[in-house]
């Protein structure tokens, strides 16, 4: 009847669509791992199995609702069927039941001949065949020219800041970065806090990374691609959240070969996810060169410390001077105390007494602690600096007294460094406040006096 439904179903039970154009070659669609996630699969070339491509989920939600919702316009009277030529369209539902449509390969007027059946689950006869005439552009988006462009340009679809870990590998180095809960970490080549902007920008322009050409026509081997040697490796692994249904992780391995074009703006390039086989294609390398830096000091945050200044409750000071040091002092290591009091700061004498600072002493106990997670270090290095001396440690402690994080406190030349594992940070010495300098020369630093500013005295603990 013309306006019936004639091919109900639900759009949320949909497993696959498989498309069969009238020269037997199918392309497949599928639900990926992610909610939202649909993959297609090319055609098979030969004995080869076809490439397997995202799909943009959008596509698939409007072919699914057109599908459901499809109406015949006219009966099909007078027709003997659709012809020997025809495009199949089977849809799988999660309960192995199919709906399947015929649609016939020449339209007019803006309709066309279709065909729809039922297979119920476990059976393969077809029951409520029925022939109609209906709207040409269901034909119009089953064509296997279209279909090509139902695939997702994005290489790396569905990077975001929820990824969990990224690896860049290149010909001489690897730098691994992994998120803890909210926070990104460097993991290799060595350990330490990441630097958040520069984590968001590297996820951004993968994110960013658009396929220009798929290589449907052509696919050059490694030797033209440079794909045998990459320049650069980029692996990011997304764990699937508590909530998801499918679990595991989602791994996207993206290889950077040579140039694809004389202006070496476009890059060739391949994709593997998970244990599938890598895809060759050409990408727009604007913005990802800059982005995937082979320098490990890019991705350190600068900051010695993660904590801010109103996250510290005590400084706690203990020299450990070199005893071979011509300048060592005979007596213990230099240890100093502060805490924060309700009203302003305190030194813990040895005795356990506290006494109050003055404000220009407090203000120093902060203008530190601000120069450890505030100020632009003037060097960061991944190996010692010239002439390091380890003088003590500092442990900054919460309210409670509890520790929160130490750092390694020494001195290179007339500049202060304060190391954090395997990460130096250098700061000058004019920068320091008094009581850190007077500290160092206490644990035995043979560094050069700066001379005190007013609210800055030489010795505040005094």
């Amino acid at each position: 009847m013309p306006g019936s439904v004639i091919l109900a179903f639900d759009q949320a039970l949909v497993t696959t669509i498989d498309i069969e154009d009238p020269d037997g070659k199918t392309h497949s669609i599928r639900r990926g791992a992610g909610p939202d996630q649909w993959l297609i699969q090319m055609p098979t070339s030969g004995s080869e199995p076809g490439p397997t491509w995202s799909v943009l989920p959008q596509r698939v939600r409007g072919a699914l609702r057109r599908l459901s919702e499809l109406r015949a316009r006219a009966a099909a009277e007078g027709e003997s069927g659709i012809g020997e030529r025809f495009t199949t369209v089977t849809i799988t539902l999660s309960d192995g039941s199919r709906r399947r449509l015929r649609l016939a390969e020449r339209v007019l007027a803006g309709a066309g001949l279709a065909e729809t059946d039922e297979i119920p689950s476990g059976n393969d006869t077809a029951a409520d065949v029925r022939l109609a005439q209906i709207d040409s552009g269901i034909h119009e988006m089953f064509r296997a020219a279209d279909l090509a462009f139902w695939r997702d340009t994005a290489a790396l679809p569905g990077i975001g800041p929820e990824a969990s870990r990224i690896t860049i590998k290149n010909s001489d180095r690897t730098i691994a970065l992994a998120r803890l809960k909210e926070r990104w970490f460097v993991r290799q080549p060595v350990s330490a806090p990441a630097n958040e902007p520069r984590v968001a920008s590297i996820i951004r322009a993968l994110n960013g990374v658009v396929i220009t050409d798929f290589l449907d026509s052509r696919q050059p081997d490694g030797s033209m691609t440079g794909l045998d040697a990459p320049v650069a490796v980029v692996t990011t692994e997304t764990d699937a959240g508590p909530t998801s249904p499918a679990g595991g992780t989602t791994t996207f391995q993206l290889s950077v070969g040579g140039p694809a074009d004389t202006t070496g703006k476009s890059l060739f390039a391949s994709l593997t996810t998970g244990d599938g086989p890598p895809r060759t294609f050409v990408i727009d390398a604007a913005g990802l060169s800059a982005a995937l830096s082979s320098d490990p000091i890019a991705y350190i945050a600068a900051p010695a410390t993660h904590l801010s200044p109103a996250d510290v409750g005590g400084i706690a000071f203990t020299g450990e001077p070199d005893p071979a040091a011509p300048t060592a002092p005979a007596a213990a290591p230099a240890r100093r105390s502060l805490k924060r009091s309700l009203s302003n700061w305190v030194e813990v004498l040895p005795n356990g007494s506290e006494s109050m600072l003055a404000e220009a002493q407090a203000k120093g106990a902060v203008d530190f602690l601000a120069l450890l997670h505030d100020r632009q270090p003037a060097s960061v290095v991944i190996t010692a600096p010239h002439e390091y001396r380890r003088m003590g440690e500092i442990s900054l402690l919460s309210l409670d007294d509890s520790p929160l994080d130490i750092v390694e406190i020494g001195v290179a030349g007339q500049a202060l460094v304060a190391r954090s594992g395997e990460v130096y940070r250098s700061y000058p010495m004019e920068a320091v406040p008094a009581f850190v300098r007077d500290w160092l020369v206490r644990s035995g630093a043979a560094i050069t006096p700066v001379p005190a500013v007013a609210g800055d005295p030489t010795d505040p603990m005094k």
